[in-house]
């Protein structure tokens, strides 16, 4: 009985495990962010099931345990202990733990990335299956990249939606390609040379795909990963069967300096050739300097990033909390004319920084640095294959020193780490003395894990994801051009939307405060405005406390009171949000507006003056407030 149940969840969990990473390709058109949210959940929901099987494996045989006293292991749960610490003494929990839709990050997302981890090392057990998984992933990874290159946009991004992460999902498939172009293990008997035909040409596509991504920082890792790599081989490949690698290595390393050399040194010549200029990635990368829009943008960022740190040094903000950073700390000499709210740093290292504190950027610092280790000095991989790993994880931080982490990139990263983990660890539990014995505590704590895994999936896959369905289903039957009868039919189905009390509600709050003109204009009747309206500012005050006030929130409430003429209350919430970000100069004109409707001139006088002098460089700030010196000149 017990290994027929052994059995079952065991190609469960396999089935549920090849199944996850196809999230990748899933879109779901009827959900809000369709790119993100459809992918997350799925993902979400087929490692939930993998999870439960190895679980159950692991209860009925001590085959499937894991050795939680491998290194990695200790990082990975030293990572996760240290994150969970500082997201509960952050500045939101609620919002550290579960994200938003556009992001669908925070701790959940790490709790599932280690639950992915651990049902790779849990049930493929050895090296050579935890590869063949890489394989698997290699073969999902050139499906995406070749769906890319028939699309017509300037920035391809496949099915990811954005170019970002399919850079990064390529920057992997270069470096798996390369890993399995060198290893010394054969792919399926197939002769030598055919094998390096097939994984060189992968390589090569996806560095194209990179190229057509228009994404520097996929490049930098590249260049970084890359150089990393042929420095070891020109460095430590000194046997004799490894000389036409050591030969390369050492070519690769002089290009890529007289390369380097001439871009530093002549890129603004480099900016004139024809060639760089009709190519993306080429032509964006010359332009990197201070003075670069997004470049001065970043680096804005990055300093703001570091004055929020000082004010939580040990375990930061908790995770999603950087838009509060900004707000506090905005430097509207750099951002005036940038988006309105940023919630990344878009530097890793800095992004965990903000996160965890200086314990956290450590802990995750260890997720690399443990793996490095181990590949050097406890793993039987060969000298050339030590090279390409190292490249891959030193290239994947050199590239995360702009960009961030994606569900794409995470997939991939955490089977890299199963598969180190794989070659350092035996791979074999221990013998259960008495396979065929009575486990009646081990099967009351499978029920147990089934129905509180029902109960998880309900709460926080199928509700949540009903909310954001029911949202679209809002949108589309209140129509392009919404009417009264069309609002009022659609009310129930916009209270519906917040029956369910799932973490998408801020979101979700927000965004219908921007489709106000569905629910709030003359043909519509007093009180079906009015029941919209208090759905709207009811599950806004509960946002506010359960999100510990946040600033952006403010500001969009401020501004929706204000636009539907709600002048009163629309001030108190603005001179909030004023207080809160005092450099931001679209909250200060707002209010100034607001004061202005309500009479209070003098008053509106000041807040325009003050916004225009803090960036006077900003056309529609010249232009609003030199029309209101014109609405009064002579008063």
């Amino acid at each position: 009985m017990n290994q027929k149940i052994i059995t079952i969840s065991f190609w469960i969990g396999i089935i549920s495990l090849l199944i996850a990473p196809w999230a990748l390709y899933y879109i779901d058109p009827q959900m809000f962010f369709p790119f993100i949210t459809s992918k997350a959940f799925f993902w979400r929901f087929f490692i939930q099931i993998a999870l439960v099987a190895w679980a159950t494996c692991a209860l009925l045989s001590p085959k499937y345990w894991i050795n939680w006293r491998h290194p990695f292991c200790l990082a990975l749960v030293g990572f996760m202990a240290i994150i969970l610490l500082a997201n509960t003494t952050g500045h939101a929990p609620y919002l550290s733990f579960w994200s938003n839709a556009e992001r669908m990050d925070g701790y959940i997302s790490l709790i599932y990335l280690a639950g992915w981890f651990v049902s790779l090392v849990g049930l493929l057990r050895t090296r050579k299956h935890v590869q063949w998984m890489l394989l698997y992933l290699l073969g999902i990874s050139a499906l995406l990249a070749v769906i890319s290159w028939g699309q017509g946009s300037e920035r391809v991004a496949s099915r990811l939606g954005n170019p970002i992460y399919l850079a990064s999902l390529s920057f992997f498939g270069v470096f798996i390609s390369g890993y399995f172009l060198v290893g010394k293990e054969k792919f399926l008997r197939a002769p030598q040379a055919l094998k390096i035909t097939i994984f060189s040409l992968l390589a090569i596509a996806f560095v194209y795909t990179i190229f057509r991504t228009g994404t520097r920082g996929a490049l930098l890792g590249l260049v970084g990963g890359g150089l990393t790599t042929a420095v070891l081989v020109a460095l430590f490949a000194k046997d004799a069967s490894f000389k036409i690698w050591r030969y390369l290595s050492i070519g690769l390393v002089i290009i890529t300096l007289i390369f380097g050399g001439l871009f530093f040194g002549a890129r603004e010549q480099l900016a004139e050739v024809e060639f760089v200029q009709d190519n993306l990635l080429l032509s964006r990368l010359v332009k990197i300097s201070p003075e670069d829009r997004t470049t001065s943008f970043r680096l804005a960022n990055w300093n703001m990033a570091i004055e929020g740190w000082k004010e939580r040094p040990l375990l930061g903000w908790g995770q999603e909390n950087y838009t509060e950073i900004f707000a506090k700390h905005y430097d509207v000499e750099k951002l005036y004319d940038a988006e309105d709210w940023y919630d990344r740093v878009h530097n890793n290292f800095l992004d965990w920084l903000v996160f965890g504190g200086i314990f956290g950027l450590l802990a995750y610092c260890a997720l690399f640095v443990v793996p490095l280790y181990l590949i050097w000095k406890q793993s039987s991989f060969d000298v050339l294959e030590k090279s390409v790993l190292t490249g891959l994880f030193v290239g994947y931080l050199f590239q995360n020193m702009v960009a961030f982490d994606s569900l794409a990139s995470g997939i991939l990263l955490y089977a890299c780490f199963a598969y180190v983990f794989a070659d350092t660890d035996d791979g074999v539990g221990p013998e259960d003395p008495n396979p065929a014995g009575e486990k009646t505590f081990s099967y009351l704590v499978i029920i147990v894990l089934l129905i509180g895994s029902a109960f998880w999936i309900y709460h926080s896959i199928h509700l949540p994801r009903e909310s954001l369905k029911n949202y679209i289903q809002w949108i589309q039957e209140t129509g392009p051009r919404p009417s009264g009868e069309l609002a009022e039919q659609a009310l129930p189905l916009f209270e519906e939307i917040f029956e369910h009390d799932t973490f998408m509600e801020r979101e979700l709050t927000v965004h219908a405060m921007r489709q106000k003109l569905r629910f709030i204009t003359p043909d519509i009747k007093p009180v079906v405005q009015q029941r919209y309206f208090y759905l709207i500012s009811s599950n806004t005050s509960e946002m506010m406390v359960l999100h510990n006030h946040p600033t952006s929130l403010y500001s969009f409430y401020g501004a929706f009171l204000s636009e539907i003429g709600l002048y009163e209350q629309a001030l108190p919430v603005l001179q909030v949000a004023q207080s809160k970000s005092p450099k931001k100069i679209k909250i200060i004109f707002r209010e100034a507006h607001t004061l202005e409707q309500m009479g209070r001139i003098e008053e509106a006088a000041v807040l325009y003056k003050q916004g225009f002098d803090l960036a006077p460089m900003w056309e529609p700030g010249q232009r609003i407030y030199r029309e209101f010196l014109e609405r009064y000149a002579g008063k």
